[in-house]
């Protein structure tokens, strides 16, 4: 009995399998389809080529794959499973971990469980790791790297070309992005992390080594290993512990400073820069205040707030910023009145000053007085100016007395004269002159309308309108005497008998080059003429000749050298338009070959100091061996254009380089997979069905031999809908295993024979497609195979449909 069973199985899977090159063999408990095909355990399948499978309930299908795995599933080439329920397909890859899913080429996993890998030579090592995409590693348990050449340690993320995350908790998201610090992020482009509990997210923000800072933006600056800064913006910089930067092209340099503003820079620790240019400046302490420009004093050692701790700017005042502007204000709107009083350090309000102006107003007035008057005039500074002026005329006044008598100096004015004391020297001023007097040593002396006198030391001088007295006294400083009646000096008279002592005479004669001429004055004095010679004055004029030709000369040089300057200009502006077209031009990259889109569209722009230029281009490549390129850039009138083939040589190959064509290579891969898993599963319920093993099956599908979007499911649902599929009748429906094709062409078969009946139509497609199960419904054989759904010659009241709901 069991040699006949065995017998009708090889005949079954035979008939099903007449498509496979090779020998077909099956036993008990292995299928083997092809050639040189090993299956050394039990409950196994092998389709293909040199395929060896040496564990229990494990399918291997392609060719050279080998299989050491439990309960696993292999298609591809050359693949190496070493583990228990796994899933391979692809090609070389190599595999030794558990419950793991592999799809790719030269994929390697490492003692890896419930691993996830696809792509191409990508690595995985250790527990629930996940890698896709090329020359990826996840390496350690619970790594996640996805991406060309992505890294991600245990507990790691990384997602994007050469994304890095190296640290425990660490996330690396976007192209060249590394996460190098424990609990670190970098999202963006070219960003580096290198410090724990840091985040960046942006472009290009370089390398980050300060630890709990924050980076968000494009081309920022974090300098330096202080903490705990962050910038939100572009092309911004921060530099000590506590800095922040909002905004572009700004700066925050010390420690706990802020900017908010584009422009801006805050280099004071703990200062504040608001709004675009704004700059800071180191505070200075107030207690007394004297201002020499203004006339403003003020003076209070008890100012609060005096002492400075640091600044809010809100522009700038000589230092400038990355905008170059260093002279920057802003108004400050909408300030509530501040508290007025000596602890205050509240902002003052426009309202409340004008209030202080008017209550000022109400104190400065001024009005003349006695012998006095008052004008008033707006000074340089803006204020009034009060001047109390003395009258010229002053009546009634008797005396004024400066000092006491009782002081060692003092004066005194009344209607008699003026009379001042210095210690024992008095001077009185009178009508009649002006008397000194020495109390001491009795010296005098006057000045009246007959002259002056002095009595000093034993010695009396005097000069009067009755003579000059010199006392027996040298006259000293006397000066030179000019008329005839001026007194002479000494020094005159010693001169004039010098001059006077010896006969006078000169000598005049000719030298190199001049000549002299000898006349007789009217009083009979020598009178010389002299003068250059002919030869001279004729050099002299020729040289003068000379000079205005080189004079023309060096004219027409400083033209023609503002000429050249011009044309170096023109072409200095010509050459930097023409490197900004060139760049513009190399910008223009066309995208990897792909057979559904042969034509690429591309734009760039390149700019060389001062010049813009913008480009066009197209490239277009009717196959992966040959593009055509045209390109052309436009800078003002100026404009660059190119056009170009490429062509590659060597020795051809039948496999397509095209990312596309292997995609679409691996979808076809994944479809035949599919297909080959339904083929087993439908193997599996034959065999159940004629052998009485009891073979697993797949029960993730509705039909396992009909994939689950297969046009069929749709057809017979129409079918139900129009009364041609009534169902089985009650008792009949077994729920215990999953239709196959068979029992899905029955209701097919089933259905056609209703329409006969009625008259109608079915879908030919479902006739073709089942037509070789229903040939073979008259086998009795076979019928019992499929008793499920063997038309019963009974009827019952009670059906059900093709799902096995009741129909009413």
């Amino acid at each position: 009995m069991k040699t006949n069973k065995s017998i009708l199985s090889a005949l079954v899977l035979t008939s099903l399998i007449g498509g496979v090159a090779g020998a077909t063999t099956v036993t008990d408990n292995d299928i083997n389809v092809g050639q040189g095909n090993t299956n050394n355990a039990s409950y196994t399948m092998s389709v293909g080529l040199n395929n060896s499978v040496n564990s229990r309930n494990t399918i291997a299908v392609g060719e050279g794959n080998y299989v050491n795995s439990e309960g696993s599933r292999v298609g591809g080439y050359q693949n190496s499973v070493i583990g228990n329920y796994s899933n391979v397909t692809g090609y070389q890859n190599h595999v030794n971990g558990t419950s793991v899913n592999v799809s790719g080429y030269n994929n390697t996993v490492n003692q890896a469980q419930n691993g996830l890998v696809f792509g191409n030579s990508n690595t995985a090592n250790g527990e629930n790791a996940f890698v896709g995409g090329e020359n990826a590693t996840a390496d350690g348990r619970n790594a996640f790297a996805y991406g060309a050449s992505a890294y991600a340690q245990a507990y790691t993320f990384a997602m994007g070309t050469n994304a890095t995350a190296k640290a425990a908790d660490a996330i690396a998201l976007g192209n060249d992005s590394k996460a190098l610090g424990a609990t670190s992020i970098a999202v963006g482009l070219d960003n580096t992390v290198k410090s724990d509990d840091t985040i960046a997210i942006g472009a290009h923000n370089g390398e980050i080594n300060a630890i709990q800072s924050v980076v968000t933006g494009y081309n920022n600056q974090v300098v330096g290993t202080d903490p705990e800064q962050l910038i939100y913006g572009s092309n911004s910089k921060t530099s000590a512990q506590g800095a922040i930067v909002v905004g572009t092209h700004s700066e925050a340099t010390a420690m706990d400073a802020t900017v908010i503003g584009n422009n801006a820079i805050a280099s004071v620790p703990n200062s504040v820069a608001i709004g675009t240019n704004s700059t800071t400046e180191l505070g200075t302490d107030v207690a007394n205040i004297q201002d020499g420009n203004s006339d403003i004093r003020f003076k209070n050692v008890d100012f609060a707030g005096s002492h400075v701790d640091s600044v809010v700017s809100f522009g700038a005042n000589g230092t400038a910023g990355y905008g170059g502007v260093s002279d920057y204000k802003r108004q400050l709107q909408n300030v509530a009145a501040g508290r007025v009083n000596a602890t205050s350090t509240d902002a003052i309000n426009g309202s409340q000053l004008y209030d202080t102006a008017l209550e000022a107003q109400k104190h400065n007035t001024m009005a003349d007085g006695t012998n006095t008057t008052v004008t008033a005039t707006d000074n340089n500074y803006g204020r009034k100016e009060y001047k109390v002026n003395v009258n010229a005329d002053l009546n009634n006044m008797s005396s004024v007395n400066f000092g006491t008598v009782t002081d060692s100096v003092h004066n005194r004015v009344d209607k008699n004269g003026m009379s001042t004391f210095d210690g024992d020297i008095d001077a009185h001023f009178k009508a009649d002159g002006v008397y000194l007097e020495n109390r001491n040593n009795l010296d005098t002396a006057q000045y009246t309308m007959d002259g002056m006198r002095a009595d000093s030391n034993g010695k009396s001088v005097a000069f009067g309108t009755d003579g000059i007295n010199a006392g027996n006294q040298v006259v000293s400083g006397v000066d030179t005497g000019v008329a005839d009646t001026d007194a002479v000096n000494v020094k005159q008279l010693k001169d004039y008998v010098a001059a006077n002592d010896k006969d006078t005479h000169a000598t005049v004669s000719a030298g190199n080059r001049v000549t002299v001429t000898t006349n007789t004055n009217t009083d009979g004095t020598p009178n010389y003429t002299v003068a250059i010679d002919q030869a001279t004055s004729d050099q002299i004029n020729n040289n003068s000749s000379a000079i205005n030709t080189l004079n023309q000369t060096i004219n027409n040089v400083t033209d023609r050298y503002d000429s050249l300057t011009r044309t170096v200009s023109n072409n200095q502006k010509e050459a930097r338009r023409g490197v900004a077209g060139a760049a513009a031009v190399a910008a223009l990259h066309p995208l990897d070959f792909d057979p559904d889109h042969k034509l690429d569209i591309m734009a760039g722009v390149g700019h060389f100091k001062g010049q813009t230029a913008t480009a066009l281009g197209l490239a277009y490549r009717p196959n992966e061996d040959v593009m055509f390129t045209l390109g052309g850039a436009i800078n003002g009138s100026d404009s660059v254009l190119n056009a170009g083939i490429s062509y590659k040589v060597g020795a051809k190959s039948n496999v397509s380089r095209s990312r596309v064509a292997v995609a679409k290579d691996l979808q076809d891969l994944k479809a035949t997979v599919a297909k080959l898993q339904a083929d087993n599963e439908k193997l599996k319920a034959i065999v159940n069905a004629v052998t009485g093993a009891n073979m697993t099956v797949d029960q993730d599908k509705l039909f396992p031999d009909v994939p689950s979007n297969h046009w069929a499911y749709e057809a017979v649902e129409g079918l139900r809908q129009r009364g041609l599929v009534i169902g089985y009748e009650d008792d009949n429906f077994k729920g215990d295993r999953l239709l196959t094709r068979y029992e899905f062409a029955q209701i097919v078969y089933r259905a056609l024979q209703r329409a006969q009946k009625a008259g109608q139509e079915i879908d030919a497609r479902l006739v073709e497609e089942f037509s070789p199960e229903m040939a073979r419904f008259k086998v009795d054989q076979m019928g019992k195979g499929i008793e499920r759904v063997h038309v019963q010659t009974s009827t019952k009241d009670v059906h059900r449909d093709a799902y096995g709901t009741i129909l009413k």
